[in-house]
C-alpha cells in the first residue's frame, strides 16, 4: 500500500473512531495532508476539528510515519458545502444549489434553484431552477460541482 493511500485509510478509521464522517481526504506529495469530515445532522464544531488532528497525529506516530512530518488540515465542509455523497442530496433536499457543469448546456455552465433530490434511475440531480421555476434534471457525469448557494 502506498503512502498516500496507508494515509488516507488512517485518517479514515480515526475519524470513524470519534464518529466523524470523511468528506474529502486529500494527501499532497509535500505531505500535505486536508481533510473534510461531517457529522449528520449536528454538524462539526471546532473541537471536531481539533480533535481528530490530534489522534491522526498520534495514529501516524502509531504506524511509524513521523507525524512531524505531515501538515494536518481538518476543516468543516462550510455553509457552501459540496454535496459529494447520495445521502447529502437526501439531507439538503429543499436547500438552494448551485450546479457547475464541465461543459455548457444550453449556453450555460451554472444552474441555481431548489434541489429536488436524485433520480437515482437516470444518475441525474433534480433541481427547480430559480430563474424559470422549471425542473431540471442534470446528468451527474456532466456535474462539475454541485454546492449549497445560501441566500446572501
Amino acid at each position: 500500500m502506498d503512502l498516500i493511500r496507508t494515509v488516507t485509510h488512517l485518517i479514515e478509521s480515526t475519524a470513524a473512531d470519534l464518529g466523524l464522517e470523511i468528506i474529502l481526504v486529500k494527501v499532497e506529495k509535500t505531505r500535505r495532508v486536508r481533510c473534510i469530515i461531517d457529522r449528520d445532522p449536528e454538524g462539526i464544531t471546532l473541537e471536531d476539528c481539533t480533535r481528530l488532528s490530534r489522534a491522526v497525529s498520534r495514529a501516524l506516530d502509531e504506524v511509524a510515519l513521523d507525524a512531524g512530518s505531515f501538515h494536518v488540515e481538518v476543516m468543516s465542509p462550510g455553509e457552501n458545502r459540496c454535496l459529494t455523497r447520495d445521502k447529502d442530496y437526501t439531507r439538503f433536499q429543499g436547500s438552494r444549489v448551485r450546479v457547475t457543469l464541465v461543459k455548457k448546456t444550453d449556453g450555460r455552465r451554472n444552474f441555481t434553484g431548489t434541489l429536488k433530490g436524485l433520480d437515482l434511475e437516470d444518475d441525474a440531480v433534480v433541481l427547480e431552477e430559480e430563474e424559470t421555476g422549471e425542473e431540471r434534471a442534470i446528468p451527474r457525469q456532466g456535474i462539475k460541482e454541485v454546492r449549497l448557494s445560501p441566500e446572501a
